[in-house]
């Protein structure tokens, strides 16, 4: 396989001009290159196990192009010479030379260092680099993916370690940058989903059967991506500390941009599982405020062995990070480097790097066994197994023990002629018992694993007896549903620890009742259906899921568990949202609002049906990450409109710019004035309009911002540095909104002047909500509210101003995210209230010292920090 390398290998010049982690405009002209010498393979074939970060190494790779980020580069070498290996890549001996006695004139050895002269572009091994992963012929590989920038010699440096070091390699087909690439070294990937925007020949399942192929995931995770960060990586935000903790980025701030962002990713993943059934734990470390499109971040970190190699940035939040690494990774020394000298790169410490898996290793692939009602036979622990050399014979074994009782053992031995595969068995036990287990292997290297990860810690069980436990459903509750599309379709996800015997749907129509419908298993724990029956508009659908287990016992669950599932049957959905923008920023606070008030609505990026919805909101984006209708869609947008439609439109160049503004732009009630440039000082709304008393900072993208005016009976709602932003027009059959900035990108004030009130305001100027008189609008609950000291060495005390009487609670939570104390004095009069907490929780037992964090429930508004407390 590696032979074919030769071919392309010395293709290329060497360019020690440095190039940024993003694409330079010259490289813009040259993206039909990207991926142009890559060699694509077919996968390893069989199980393939992708290490942790976090597991033992044998080395770390950089790419130094001395004279760049030298203190940063030399900082990395100094602590990972002290453990391991570092593996140079220079251009030529003169750049080797010159590292050499740098290094040595800062009192860092070589012994530990080696070079490799080779052509490269630049310094991002993290993107370019190789994924060191195991093969099931307990042989080591290295996968490569296509280089998402055009630097062909950085795309050919996976091949020469590989050939260097006589490791196969194995090119994928997919574009996916390393940076954007972390996992539980379980068979757990996390990306964010930048690897569908650079894959579009691929579905996400095409994606996911690639992952597992050539990198063994049998879980990709995959999540929303920062808005306000350029290159969209993952490692700028989220870091895997081990197989079942995941430290996630915040900003304290809920004015930054990717502030409820960041939030539903750490949810996200909180509510995930490993390999070995054990959930996620997420511990949040702050985030810099930047609303930079290379802001800093402390998770762009690196594992050496014992060590962390943590980015700092002469930041107030420095401190405080260092303190949460080393208070959840006690076993680790925590190192700070000064990483001043790459703000706004783009990158830090990971993305420089790229770490090699220690050549020992052990990994087991194992199911948990299940409940049984097998009161009679033995059960059998089987797993398959992956190790770079034979097992420690005696060292081998299954431990287990009953209910409440010691650890017993019984051997763990290959089982013949099943290549990688052993096996041991437990006694068969009466129906009543639990049974607990885990398994221990060491091998002749030296290396030693246990599954589960972190046992006696964690622990697989099971009970024997009759089954109890009833299936569970997971679905999505059906929106109404378009007559058109009818009959509608189904899914849920039902899992049982006894095997599922069958999955209903049943239904009523207008409370008459349906025949059920067996929904069939479409693979995995999927169970899918077709409703059946004649509908009308207006007509209202109930239904429930019922699912049966295998047990004897045939246990039943339903979802909902009591009561129906309902939808109406409409000719029109309420909202429908198309977001063609390729760097989207302003469906996340609708569809937020949205589903704070239950309004229906349909989400897309591909171009819908306008004629399905009530109302549209189109967020096509500021240049150059905009997205300009073309002439057809500006027809069908004008139909819309014509047969009484509304409209919220925003696009940097969608009114003064776009060639088919020109069709559509009258029906906003919009002309011209010009191009437009970067927007500066605050957007402002209107008095006598809806937006009164509204005013916004802006951090969202700020190029070639239209500058528009109104024509009556349209007017201005918003203006920015003397010029008209945004029109609205309600004078005809249709109403419309047209704006040249996006929505997405506005700073949270106070009231008036947050996201959701003028997203509410336009939902009432369309006629999607009921506006209520001014009077009756609510105002805040507090004016004043602080949190000191902070840090705090014995006490930490609340204080806030009321307006009105109002229901208080103080939630407290510890740095992996578990709540502590609860401070909850019910209905507090208006006026200034304090409540202290003596860092104790819920049992009165004292916490240690780290940070911790706290949301402040006040009526509906929830405030929310960080605070630190230090003995």
């Amino acid at each position: 396989m590696i032979s074919i390398l030769c071919l392309v290998l010395f293709i290329g010049q060497t360019d020690n001009n440095f190039l940024p982690v993003w694409m330079t405009p010259a490289e813009s002209l040259k993206m039909d290159q990207i991926g142009k010498g890559h060699i694509v393979t077919s996968p390893p074939g069989g199980w393939v196990e992708t290490p942790g970060e976090f597991e033992d190494l044998k080395g770390v790779f950089i790419s130094w192009i001395y004279g760049q980020y030298n203190s940063v580069f030399r900082e990395i070498v100094r602590e990972v010479v002290e453990v391991t290996k570092v593996y140079i890549v220079v251009s030529n001996s003169n750049e080797q030379q010159n590292i050499s006695s740098y290094l040595t004139s800062n009192g860092i050895p070589l012994d530990s260092v080696v070079f490799y002269i080779w052509p490269k572009n630049s310094i991002w091994m993290r993107d370019f680099g190789p994924w060191f992963m195991h093969k099931d012929d307990n042989g080591e590989g290295i996968v490569d993916f296509i280089y998402n920038r055009p630097r062909p010699d950085d795309d050919t440096i996976p091949w020469r370690i590989g050939q260097a070091w006589g490791i196969p390699v194995y090119g994928s087909p997919l574009t996916h940058p390393g940076g954007n690439f972390m996992v539980d070294g379980l068979g757990t990937g996390f990306s964010s989903n930048l690897i569908y925007d650079e894959n579009p020949s691929y579905s996400p399942a095409e994606i996911d059967s690639l992952m597992l192929a050539y990198n063994g995931l049998q879980q990709y995770i995959i999540l929303p991506k920062m808005t306000s960060e350029y290159t969209k990586h993952i490692d700028l935000w989220a870091k895997s500390l081990n197989d079942t903790l995941v430290m996630v980025g915040e900003y304290t701030n809920p004015s930054h941009p990717d502030y409820q962002t960041l939030n539903n990713n750490a949810d996200s993943i909180s509510r995930c599982k490993n390999r070995e059934g054990f959930p996620y734990r997420v511990v949040r470390i702050p985030m810099p405020y930047s609303t930079s499109n290379a802001p800093p971040s402390y998770l762009n970190s690196l594992f050496v062995k014992n060590k962390v190699l943590v980015p700092l940035w002469g930041e107030p939040e420095d401190d405080t990070a260092l303190f949460i690494y080393q208070q959840v990774l006690p076993d680790h020394q925590i190192v700070g480097i000064d990483c001043s000298s790459m703000a706004g790169s783009g990158g830090a410490i990971h993305c420089i790097t790229m770490q090699v898996p220690s050549s020992r290793f052990i990994h087991i692939l194992h199911t948990p066994l299940s409940d049984t009602e097998d009161t009679l036979n033995p059960y059998r622990v089987r797993a398959q197994v992956i190790t770079s050399s034979s097992f420690q014979t005696d060292s081998s074994l299954v431990f287990y023990k009953i209910n409440s009782g010691s650890f017993l053992t019984t051997p763990f031995s290959a089982v013949a002629g099943s290549l990688g595969v052993y096996e041991g068995y437990i006694p068969a036990q009466s129906a009543g018992d639990t049974v607990h287990y885990y398994i221990l292997t060491k091998n002749v290297d030296g290396a030693r694993r246990t599954s589960p990860r972190h046992a006696p810690i964690h622990i697989y069980s099971f009970m024997v007896g009759p089954d109890m436990i009833p299936p569970e459903i997971t679905h999505t509750p059906l929106g109404d549903q378009l007559i058109y599309n009818w009959p509608a379709h189904i899914s849920a996800t039902v899992t049982d620890n006894s095997g599922v015997d069958s999955v209903i749907l049943e239904y009523l129509i207008n409370n008459n009742g349906q025949a059920p419908i067996p929904m069939q298993n479409t693979g995995g724990d999927l169970y899918e259906a077709d409703f059946a029956g004649t509908v009308n508009v207006g007509d209202t659908v109930s239904y429930r899921i019922k699912a049966i287990d295998g047990s004897v016992n045939h246990n039943v669950a339903y979802a909902p568990a009591s009561g129906y599932y309902k939808f109406a049957i409409v000719d029109r959905i309420p909202i429908g949202i198309w977001e063609p923008d390729p760097t989207p920023i302003t469906s996340t606070p609708l569809i937020n609002f949205l589903d704070s008030v239950g309004i229906t609505y349909e989400y897309s990026t591909s171009y819908p049906v306008f004629d399905n919805y009530n109302c549209m909101f189109i967020f096509l984006g500021v240049y150059s990450s905009n997205y300009p209708l073309t002439t057809a869609q500006a027809n069908d947008l004008v139909d819309y409109l014509n047969s009484g439609g509304k409209c919220y439109m925003e696009g940097g160049d969608a009114w003064c710019y776009d060639q088919a503004g020109d069709i559509y732009r009258s029906y906003f009630g919009i002309s011209q004035v010009d191009d437009g440039g970067t927007m500066t000082g605050n957007i402002d709304g209107v008095n006598g309009t809806f937006t009164q008393g509204m005013s916004f900072a802006y951090a969202g993208e700020n190029s070639y911002i239209d500058r528009i005016a109104p024509v009556s009976p349209a007017y201005t709602i918003f203006t920015n540095g003397g010029y008209n932003r945004t029109v609205a027009y309600d004078q005809g059959t249709y109403r419309t909104v047209g704006s040249s900035f996006e929505l997405g990108g506005l700073v949270d004030g106070t009231w008036p002047s947050t996201k959701s009130e003028l997203i509410k305001q336009i939902l009432i100027f369309f006629g999607i909500l009921v506006g209520k008189e001014e009077s009756s609008v609510s105002t805040p609950v507090t004016s004043i509210y602080s949190v000191l000291p902070n840090p705090a060495h014995n006490s930490v005390l609340f204080s806030f101003e009321l307006q009105k009487r109002t229901r208080v609670r103080i939630d407290l939570y510890n740095a992996l995210g578990q709540r502590v104390r609860r401070l909850r004095p019910g209905f507090l009069s208006p006026g200034h209230h304090e409540l202290k907490w003596n860092f104790c929780d819920d049992k009165g037992r004292n916490l240690a010292q780290g940070a911790y964090f706290y949301q402040i429930f006040l009526d509906n508004e929830v405030k929310t920090g960080k605070v630190l407390f230090i003995k």
